[in-house]
């Protein structure tokens, strides 16, 4: 009931929550994602990734896990890349727009 006011004070989408998801994620709908996200309480990420189907979250992960390895790899001292690191970094690239 908690979750439910929450979100209609987020202006979020309410929807039935999923108890099963198509057996890869890249098969996953927008649907599928937000209710992954919901279920595990990872409503931090909703604003980031709510529009993002299967395909596009696995591709997210794959390119952040790949950088954030190839950053420790370069650097055993380096910060640890984290979501916001990377996505403010992602914004400051589309606001210089080359």
């Amino acid at each position: 009931m908690n979750q439910f006011l929450l979100y209609q004070k987020c202006n979020y989408l309410i929807f039935f929550l999923l108890s099963e998801y198509p057996s890869s994620i890249q098969h996953w709908t927008i649907d599928d994602v937000k209710s992954f996200l919901i279920e595990n309480k990872f409503h931090c990420l909703l604003s980031v990734i709510s529009e993002m189907n299967g395909y596009l979250l696995y591709d997210l992960y794959t390119m952040f896990h790949t950088l954030k390895n190839e950053i420790l790899l370069l650097d055993k001292n380096a910060q640890s890349l984290t979501l916001f690191i990377y996505l403010r970094f992602l914004s400051k690239i589309k606001t210089n727009d080359f």
